[in-house]
């Protein structure tokens, strides 16, 4: 899975898909409705780091005491969110995928954040951390609180597909985002067997 994660990552730095990009996101801007923009905007800010991190941290510690003290079950999925987080801006920083162009912005609550956190701005858009975050929190749903699981799931998938349709991110930034976060269910895969 990491190999595969390399070689997509590298294809992108190299501007493989860029017209596969481009083309995804007018479309969508031309074929979006006002109203599912709104459900999306809505949607989307729900899987900023702002509430994601928080939230991931609480439902990890509730599985550390539902799994009787296990710190190797919560240890597990704090490395794992916060490699992601590092490995997401490393990349950002370093790879050659320019952010989406105001040309396919459409986003109805442009400028409006839940909490306004102050961070650095990273030049590049890939991976999507808003993908990878939602996944992640969806992969330590399912082993924490499974009965969630399924809802859990359908909101990550939307927050990946608003995440293109609002023009955040292009359709590779969250195929690279979500990659990463399957890295770490098959880490975790493996962990568990041995």
């Amino acid at each position: 899975m990491s190999a595969v994660f390399v070689v997509f990552s590298f294809m992108v730095d190299k501007g493989v898909f860029r017209s596969f990009d481009h083309r995804t996101a007018f479309w969508l801007k031309d074929h979006v409705s006002i109203v599912l923009a709104w459900f999306f905007a809505v949607v989307c800010r729900t899987g900023n780091a702002e509430i994601t991190v928080p939230a991931g941290i609480l439902i990890a510690a509730w599985g550390i005491v539902k799994k009787r003290g296990n710190g190797l079950f919560g240890g597990f999925w704090i490395f794992w969110l916060v490699a992601g987080i590092a490995l997401e801006h490393f990349l950002k920083l370093h790879l050659l995928q320019p952010h989406p162009t105001r040309a396919v912005l459409n986003d109805p609550l442009r400028g409006f954040q839940l909490i306004h956190i102050p961070l650095p701005f990273a030049p590049g858009s890939y991976p999507s951390g808003h993908t990878f975050r939602a996944f992640w929190l969806a992969f330590l749903v399912a082993e924490s609180a499974p009965g969630w699981l399924r809802l859990t799931k359908v909101w990550a998938i939307l927050v990946m597909g608003g995440v293109i349709a609002l023009g955040w991110h292009w359709a590779t930034d969250t195929a690279g985002g979500l990659i990463f976060a399957f890295m770490g269910a098959t880490l975790l895969g493996r962990f568990r067997r041995s």
